[in-house]
């Protein structure tokens, strides 16, 4: 993609950044609104928000490094030249930003899906403007997937979050539903709009497709396991069911 930029007293200014940087503000204040609306401690939440950005730029510009060395071996110092060497990994900025929220959720007395509902959150909010924005930027029916599935997605689970601990089939028999279902059916969507970009575009390595079947099934699975039904008990209304046909 083309490096879009305009120029600001003579400063070279990218539209790119611009857009990373006002996505980053936009997925932080939705998960600070939501964290502060459970009562989480305000200086916590802004940790998590440094931690977050700090990891998430190691990581991805790590990553990037990595599957581009022929560009960085023996000249170690273009890692920080992000305006003559541009480039960051998407995974590795996804990798980074729950590394640095983990790493402050230890020190707080949340639940791990409990905090990481709220993250999840906030990275919909981030990826839905970033996504938007890329559509604008340069049309393509990957990015027009990618938009659609995360505005659609941001707005459920935003809406989810709220009434999902009374949905019957989640509780079940439990007398209240645990946390996970966002994080859960988070993975379930990244890695069913990870499997329909390689389709589109036709270009998809084995590994990246294999990576999206990993995260849907692991996604699958914090659902089940986070709700309060059991696999016996399932088993008996599967097999009870096949006796009745």
């Amino acid at each position: 993609m083309n490096v879009l930029s305009i120029n600001f007293f003579n400063i070279p200014v990218y539209i790119f950044g611009l857009l990373v940087v006002f996505s980053f503000l936009w997925g932080a204040f939705v998960f600070f609104k939501k964290s502060i609306e459970l009562h989480y401690e305000e200086l916590l939440v802004f940790d998590a928000i440094v931690f977050s950005a700090f990891w998430g730029f190691v990581v991805s510009r790590t990553f990037f490094t990595f599957f581009h060395l022929k560009d960085f071996v023996n000249h170690w110092s273009r890692f920080f030249l992000i305006g003559n060497f541009p480039g960051f990994d998407v995974w590795g900025l996804f990798l980074g930003i729950i590394l640095g929220s983990y790493l402050v959720m230890k020190r707080t007395k949340a639940k791990f899906f409990d905090w990481f509902d709220v993250l999840f959150l906030g990275v919909w909010g981030g990826v839905a403007v970033f996504s938007s924005g890329l559509l604008v930027i340069k049309f393509s029916w990957s990015t027009l997937v990618l938009s659609l599935s995360s505005l659609v997605s941001m707005v459920f689970l935003w809406k989810l979050e709220d009434t999902y601990r009374t949905i019957g089939w989640y509780r079940s028999k439990k007398t209240s539903a645990k946390s996970g279902l966002i994080s859960g059916l988070s993975l379930v969507i990244v890695g069913t709009v990870t499997l329909l970009t390689k389709i589109i575009q036709h270009n998809g390595f084995i590994l990246e497709i294999l990576w999206g079947i990993v995260l849907f099934v692991g996604g699958v699975l914090i659902v089940y396991i986070r709700s309060g039904r059991s696999l016996s008990d399932d088993i008996k209304i599967i097999s009870k069911y096949g006796r009745k046909k």
